[in-house]
């Protein structure tokens, strides 16, 4: 047997069982920067992706895997192909705002609102960005307000400017998955999707030592498919209670007016009264900054009825639950509870991957 072959089966072996542990092992190579170029070819046969699948397979029913992906037409724009979008099909979120509100054997439940009535979930997509105003403005005016939000950052974007990823851990904000293309994921295959996340995951590991429990799915466009896969990799799917519209296009006066209503406890959409906790969902990226902080300007001088926060704290969680445990496993999930995502790290199971490996040593001086 040829050493090469036997390092790389030491290599699947343990990449294989230790696909979600604690930490993340690195793939061979990063994807492009370029948010166009999708996850293809060479980059979905690195050893890590194609475990990684193999793991959600194992957790995954069948069917909900072989839901069909979308046709991609343009930005955020698919065709949605699988026949039936609704909560008693595959809650396709994009018809319907359809979210799921309880567990089931193939993935969690969505997050879309925080627990209590007044907390609001304060998010942020698609940086880092070093545009004026860009992350580093909204950081300073956050700090100035002594303010902790999310931010859902994008792995081209943590890859161009490791050093903004840094600055916004240790500002002690919550960091979330946000995938690395910022492509619709219900047109991506199984694998790519997987590749979207754990590429992503790996290089916010690499830039601050911590993996994300949150994930957040481009522009909304998720269904079972997607939900299934994002659970299996130990993430929680964060969707939100009302879009600030900083990127539809209208006017950013009209964006930070509904801002300001939110921050009075009105549902902007519905002008009545807010009923529960919100998670609202801005962005930190090229013009849409300039809105984000117009409606931070605005919250300085209104009667700030909403409580603002990450979203992990309106959750119940403290800023030590917001990541992995050193051990692999999720601080979100109920004590006691098993995690469906997370394989079997038992001391008899260390024991065996030691004595495989120590086998395979010997085998190769021998041979």
């Amino acid at each position: 047997m040829k050493l090469a072959n036997l390092q790389n089966l030491i290599f699947q072996f343990v990449v294989v069982k230790s696909v979600l542990v604690y930490p993340p092992p690195n793939p061979i190579k990063f994807p492009t920067s370029d948010q166009q170029t999708l996850i293809n070819g060479d980059l979905l046969t690195d050893p890590l992706i194609v475990e990684t699948v193999k793991h959600v397979e194992s957790k995954v029913s069948p069917k909900i895997l072989a839901i069909p992906p979308s046709t991609f037409i343009q930005d955020s724009t698919v065709t949605y192909n699988a026949p039936d979008p609704s909560a008693a099909g595959t809650c396709y979120w994009a018809v319907g705002q359809c979210l799921r509100s309880s567990d089931t054997s193939d993935f969690q439940a969505d997050i879309s609102i925080c627990k209590n009535l007044n907390e609001w979930g304060v998010t942020y997509d698609d940086g880092p960005s070093t545009q004026v105003p860009g992350t580093k403005e909204l950081l300073s005016e956050l700090t100035s307000q002594k303010l902790l939000t999310t931010h859902f950052v994008v792995g081209t974007n943590v890859l161009l400017y490791p050093d903004l990823l840094k600055q916004i851990d240790a500002a002690g904000h919550q960091i979330g998955v946000h995938s690395w293309t910022h492509h619709p994921l219900t047109s991506l295959s199984n694998a790519q999707i997987v590749a979207e996340i754990k590429y992503t995951e790996g290089i916010i590991y690499k830039t601050i030592g911590k993996v994300p429990i949150y994930f957040r799915p481009p522009y909304g466009d998720v269904d079972d498919r997607v939900r299934a896969i994002i659970s299996a990799l130990g993430y929680k799917n964060v969707m939100w209670t009302i879009d600030s519209s900083d990127t539809s296009g209208i006017p950013n006066s009209e964006v930070t007016a509904r801002m300001t209503k939110v921050f009075e406890g009105t549902n902007p959409d519905t002008n009545t009264s807010l009923t529960t906790g919100v998670i609202t969902l801005e962005h930190d990226y090229l013009d849409n900054t300039v809105t984000s902080l117009a409606a931070l300007n605005s919250y300085k001088t209104s009667s700030k009825l909403l409580k603002p926060q990450p979203v992990g704290q309106c959750q119940g969680l403290n800023s030590n639950q917001w990541y992995l445990n050193s051990d692999g496993s999720n601080p979100a999930n109920k004590s006691g509870s098993t995690d469906p995502s997370k394989p079997n790290t038992s001391h008899s199971f260390k024991i065996q991957n030691i004595l495989f490996i120590f086998t395979i040593i010997i085998v190769t001086f021998l041979f």
